[in-house]
């Protein structure tokens, strides 16, 4: 079987229903910590860690035999630069290497692009996708951008 990289945007049905899957995973993680948080706080956060799908510029999905297993992607910061969002492999293909596969895809999309460096924000819960950014070169950084004050979460950043 042959992994097939196809780029896109966060519009592509393809892309959304890759997301969809990967926020019920991620949100269930979660979901004790948000209902115990003072409501300014969970909107605060909320606010921060929305994304909109029209937001993610550029989107790559890996797929074998027509079946999408993963998905990243790209948004544009306001104060210039990119940040990888929404980096998720369906269950049933984990442990394959896709996630590294899908990292050097959505690199090299930054680096087309002109970028000599990418940051991203993931939750302290998300182990496995921490020990992936660590492993591929990616080291912790201050909050940035939309999640400025929020000491909670991690952020990493990656020279290109």
């Amino acid at each position: 079987m042959t992994i097939e990289i196809t780029r896109t945007t966060g519009l592509d049905p393809r892309s959304r229903a890759l997301r969809e899957a990967m926020d019920a995973e991620t949100f269930g993680l979660y979901a004790a910590d948000f209902s115990a948080m003072d409501p300014m706080v969970r909107e605060r956060v909320n606010t921060a860690l929305h994304t909109d799908q029209a937001d993610l510029v550029e989107v790559v999905i890996a797929s074998e035999d027509g079946v999408d297993l993963g998905h990243a992607a790209l948004r544009h910061l306001a104060a210039g630069g990119y940040e990888v969002k929404k980096v998720f492999v369906q269950a049933e293909a984990r442990g394959r290497g896709l996630s590294r596969i899908l990292m050097a895809a959505i690199e090299e999309v930054a680096r087309e692009k002109g970028e000599s460096r990418i940051v991203l924000q993931t939750g302290p819960k998300q182990l496995e996708a921490i020990a992936l950014y660590a492993s591929t070169g990616y080291v912790h950084i201050p909050e940035f951008g939309p999640y400025a004050g929020l000491s909670d979460m991690v952020y990493m950043g990656k020279d290109l």
